[in-house]
Formats: structure tokens, sequence, C-alpha cells
């Protein structure tokens, strides 16, 4: 479905403004890149700017690119909630933005704080933060991008980039320091409310060391489970109200 030129710019004008994901343009060939952060983003922008020039952002005009957006092959990475906020907390210790244990990060993330240090900035004040993704990605819940890919199979990403534009693959850079690898069950419960639109949307789910779901964890489902019924609730309650028989 193709979405009108006003809401590509409203967005794009978003999503460059946010200062929480890197915004990459080529024209040669046309890509548009979301780099999203803590998603194997810095190893994609490095193949893709060996092997094309890359606009200087200062010089991208966003009205020009959103009247042809659909020209430029536009894609994203996106990663799971649960490992994505490990890594981006690992990430602020080890580049010593604060040292905050896990739980007191999460509750600045919970209440939209920023952590700002001399040389690095985590905005978590608003919807466009360092660990929102669907917000990138989607209009109105719609997808408006050409390709969203998985940082749990980059393999599938580079061989599309391979086979579309001819980039190598190569190891992934920036990889995370872990001081901090796991998470509680309360933990999850947490991240699991905060970020409730994105894992239902991407069906993101927490994994134990073993791999195997929390889908035991019986506070986990409830919540869900109270969510979905909820959902129903609010549907079926305005359908009655439009048809006046509320």
């Amino acid at each position: 479905m193709s979405l009108k030129k006003k809401h590509i710019l409203n967005k794009l004008l978003d999503i460059y403004n946010s200062n929480a994901c890197g915004f990459h343009l080529y024209e040669e060939p046309k890509i548009i890149f979301i780099h999203l952060s803590k998603c194997g983003g810095t190893s994609i922008h490095k193949v893709l700017s060996e092997s094309y020039r890359e606009t200087d952002r200062n010089k991208i005009n966003l009205e020009k690119l959103a009247e042809d957006f659909y020209n430029y092959f536009s894609f994203a990475v996106v990663r799971n909630i649960y490992s994505k906020a490990l890594s981006q907390y690992n990430h602020e210790v080890y580049q010593k933005m604060h040292s905050y244990d896990f739980d007191a990060w999460l509750k600045i993330v919970s209440e939209n704080k920023v952590i700002e240090c001399p040389n690095c900035r985590s905005d978590y004040s608003n919807a466009y933060n360092e660990l929102s993704q669907k917000i990138f990605t989607t209009i109105d819940g719609i997808n408006f991008l050409t390709y969203v890919g998985r940082f749990e199979n980059m393999k599938q990403t580079f061989s599309l980039l391979n086979k579309k534009f001819n980039v190598k693959k190569i190891p992934l850079a920036n990889p995370s320091f872990y001081s901090y690898k796991r998470l509680s069950n309360n933990q999850i419960f947490i991240i699991s409310k905060l970020f409730q639109s994105d894992i239902e949307y991407f069906k993101f789910y927490p994994i134990k060391e073993n791999q195997k779901p929390f889908t035991q964890n019986l506070r986990i489902r409830m919540f869900f489970l109270k969510s979905y019924f909820y959902n129903i609730y609010k549907k079926v309650k305005n359908s009655l109200t439009k048809s006046g028989l509320n």
C-alpha cells in the first residue's frame, strides 16, 4: 500500500530529528538505511559506504526524498527487545555513560528520562528513542519500508543486500561487552509492559538460557492475555458506539 507524500514526509522528519538512530542515504543506487541502535547497523553502514557514496546528512532534502520515496530501497533491522535492552544497557556502561545497575537503568527508561555524558546521550524522554523500533518502521501501524530485517537472522539481510547491491558480508562491528547478561522474570515483565506494542507487532519473545521461551511464567502470560482481551473489548465497544447500540 502506498502512503501519501505528507505521511512519508512527516515520518522522515520525525526519524531524522530524533537523534536516536542513523539516517543514511545513498543516491546511486537509491538506498535509505534507518540505522537502529544495537541492531548490527554499524556493520551494514560500513559495507554500504565502502561500496557507495553516502549523501551528506546536512544536504538531504527530505521533501524531495518523500516525493520519490518508493523509488528507493528503504530498510531497517530490528532486534528482539529483550536482547536489545541488555545490549543497549551494556553499551552505555561500557561507554562510561553511567554506572547504574540494570534495575536503576530500567527505571530511568520507564520514567522517560535522558542519560547524558560529555560525549554520549541516550534520550528515553519520547517515543523515538534508542530502544523503540516499531515507530521507526511503521506509519499508523503499517510498515512503510521496503524491507525490515532481523538481527537474529543477519545472514538473510546480508544475502539480500549482496543480491541487490553486491555488498559483502562482514563480521558484526561495534559489539556489546556484556557485564550484565541475564534478565530476571521481573525485569522481563517490566520490559514487556514498556514495549508491549513492539512486542506484539514484531512477535518478540523472551528467551531463557536454554533457548526456551518464558511462556511458562504465569505473570507474563496473564499480562498479554489481559491486553489481548482488553483490545477486543475496546473494538467491540467502539463498534457498538458507532452503530448506536451502546
